[in-house]
């Protein structure tokens, strides 16, 4: 999972990062709390730590893959950004900070609730401010992926991306073949499977409480509206008790 894909995923990737980072920049404003040290919880290739670095922050960052973090650290490099190859339900000891962020649905990756716990408990051992993270809807997962096939072309990239929703399991499965320009009559195939979990709003407000943070907000995504169940994507606050 995220090998072949790291290549290519910022060629992919429809995010805007400044947005999201201005985002984020007003929560911590909001919250009246003073954030200088930032841990990028499943930090992919970098791009949200660039971002941030960018502004001043201190950024530290995480993640599963290798090849995301191999990704990260050429990007980040005129930062000197440390990275940190983790999981992050066993995460290392990189001392404290002042927010800890996981954002681009890595926690839907999570497929058991206990596992989604385990990370809530064990991010508190960094002595967080504030926490910031953000989830596929079930809504979006069963809906809008489904058991629905997207396919993308250009000159650089190709790809096709069939997603089944299994009501049994409860788990959308992502099998993704890309196709990568290696010159000017030569292209790279490469088949990668995802699958993430939906977690429906109010367990995961459950859990947060359970775990010892107080929620402030759930957001519409990146946009300043209030949740619904018809969002794409949630964006959660808390704060640590």
């Amino acid at each position: 999972m995220y090998r072949s894909l790291a290549s290519v995923y910022d060629r992919l990737s429809t995010v805007d990062y400044t947005l999201w980072a201005d985002f984020l920049e007003g929560i911590f404003d909001a919250s009246g709390q003073r954030v200088n040290k930032v841990f990028d919880l499943a930090c992919g290739t970098g791009s949200m730590s660039l971002e941030l670095a960018r502004r001043g922050y201190q950024v530290v960052g995480a993640d599963l893959s290798a090849e995301m973090l191999s990704v990260a650290e050429n990007k980040l490099r005129p930062f000197r950004v440390p990275l940190f190859k983790a999981d992050m339900r066993n995460l290392p000891a990189v001392g404290e900070f002042d927010a800890v962020i996981c954002l681009c649905d890595s926690f839907n990756y999570l497929r058991e609730l206990s596992d989604l716990a385990k990370v809530l408990l064990e991010i508190k051992r960094m002595s967080p401010k504030m926490l910031v993270f953000d989830l596929n809807t079930p809504y979006y997962l069963k809906e809008i992926l489904g058991n629905n096939t997207f396919t993308h072309n250009d000159e650089e990239t190709a790809y096709i991306w069939h997603n089944s929703f299994s009501r049994k399991t409860g788990l959308c499965k992502m099998e993704i073949t890309f196709f990568a320009a290696q010159g000017r009559n030569s292209w790279a195939r490469f088949d990668e499977v995802h699958v993430e979990k939906p977690y429906p709003l109010e367990l995961v407000k459950d859990l947060l409480g359970q775990a010892g943070w107080k929620l402030l907000q759930v957001y519409d995504g990146y946009c300043g509206k209030p949740a619904r169940e018809e969002s794409w994507r949630w964006l959660f606050v808390a704060e640590n008790r």
